[in-house]
């Protein structure tokens, strides 16, 4: 009887500790959030590889094995003209991930828009939801 109440209170007390940094009141909070920190076109000429350097950064506190991320280019009216998806790799806690889109795309001259999100099939509970999304307009010339 006495091993058996200890064995279940060194279960409880080993839960509760490792659970507890998770815990804030009565919500649990991620302890992950990615967001889109900064996207650089090298080089933006009609009808030559298109490329952008993307920063994605995660400023939870604990690193996560993948996440994934879609890159869109939208036309005037919204239709997408290029898509791609993939994923980023070791993604560090409180670290950055810098991608280089690949360079087989080009686009003829005209206005775009941008669109990039991380953890874009939303397979993640993060801090803050909001920011995984970064829309640009572009104008190719």
């Amino acid at each position: 009887m006495k091993q058996t109440t200890i064995a279940w209170a060194a279960i409880f007390i080993f839960l509760v500790g490792f659970a507890s940094p998770f815990f804030t009141g009565n919500a649990i909070a991620s302890p992950l959030d990615f967001s889109i920190k900064s996207v650089v076109y090298p080089s933006v000429k009609a009808d030559m590889p298109f490329i952008a350097n993307i920063t994605f950064s995660n400023s939870g506190s604990i690193s996560a094995t993948y996440a994934r991320y879609k890159y869109e280019i939208l036309g005037r009216f919204g239709n997408v003209v290029y898509s791609y998806s993939d994923y980023v790799g070791v993604f560090p806690a409180k670290g950055d991930v810098l991608i280089t889109t690949p360079a087989y795309v080009t686009i003829p001259a005209g206005k775009y828009k941008i669109k990039i999100a991380i953890d874009s099939d939303n397979a993640f509970d993060e801090l803050d939801e909001t920011n995984n999304v970064w829309e640009e307009d572009l104008t190719i010339k």
